[in-house]
């Protein structure tokens, strides 16, 4: 919906509709905090960071991002999720190798869970495959693997990216992720409203091979939701775009 023409708007909205809140609840955990306001800042905080760059907020959780690479023990961990995911769609490869480092010396399963996301949030798509490719090392599990793709979803530069890594290295990645984790790798282009990304995952899918037990339903129910969003993307985006500048 929102295109770099549409981007100086969406931020005054954005910032319109959350400034409020963040002034309320502050960008750093308090001590009176409940535990609503602890769930709801690390939303509102990385929202504001995401949709404006020139934000306070930005810049602070990049500032959080830094400590946290370089003292995992040193930054708020309420909000390192948030910190490591804004720098993660700004960053370079330094940054990404930072990242998985920390990734492997994560000391919790919170800030292991943090990194992962981060690098689920590569913003090219050769960044992308440096990220996925962490996946046929020994660093993560299986169970790691939809943590480390689903982020991929909310970026159309490196969804094509994605589904070519899964070409090029299906067997390593059914291997390691069995039968029953395959038949749910569609959820994977859930959320975009691209008629031709749904056309690619289901020539994926077309292979024999790929065709694991309970894939076929998964597969249908993806498909039809894209239908859904492409419907809908194309009622409502020339709409949504006249009226951003006034709300």
């Amino acid at each position: 919906f929102v295109g770099p023409a549409q981007q100086p708007d969406f931020a005054r909205w954005v910032r319109r509709l959350l400034d409020p809140h963040l002034v309320r609840l502050g960008s750093r955990p308090r001590p009176e905090d409940d535990s609503a306001e602890r769930l709801l800042r690390p939303l509102i905080v990385q929202t504001l960071a995401e949709a404006d760059p020139e934000h306070a907020v930005h810049a602070e959780l990049r500032d959080l991002a830094e400590t946290l690479l370089r003292d995992s023990t040193g930054g708020d961990p309420e909000l390192a999720q948030s910190a490591l995911v804004v720098a993660a769609l700004h960053g370079d490869a330094a940054y990404f190798e930072a990242v998985a480092a920390a990734l492997r010396h994560a000391p919790t399963p919170a800030h292991r869970a943090a990194a992962l996301a981060a690098m689920g949030h590569a913003p090219t798509p050769t960044l992308a495959r440096s990220a996925l490719d962490l996946f046929l090392t020994d660093t993560l599990r299986a169970q790691d693997f939809f943590g480390l793709v689903r982020p991929t979803r909310r970026l159309d530069t490196v969804q094509d990216a994605v589904w070519s890594w899964l070409d090029a290295h299906w067997d390593a990645v059914a291997a390691k992720l069995g039968d029953e984790a395959c038949a749910h790798l569609p959820s994977l282009a859930a959320g975009t409203h691209r008629v031709e990304l749904a056309t690619r995952v289901e020539r994926f899918f077309a292979v024999p091979s790929r065709r694991k037990p309970g894939l076929e339903r998964h597969l249908r129910q993806v498909l039809e939701d894209i239908g859904r969003r492409a419907r809908l993307h194309d009622r409502v985006v020339l709409e949504f775009q006249r009226l951003l500048p006034t709300l």
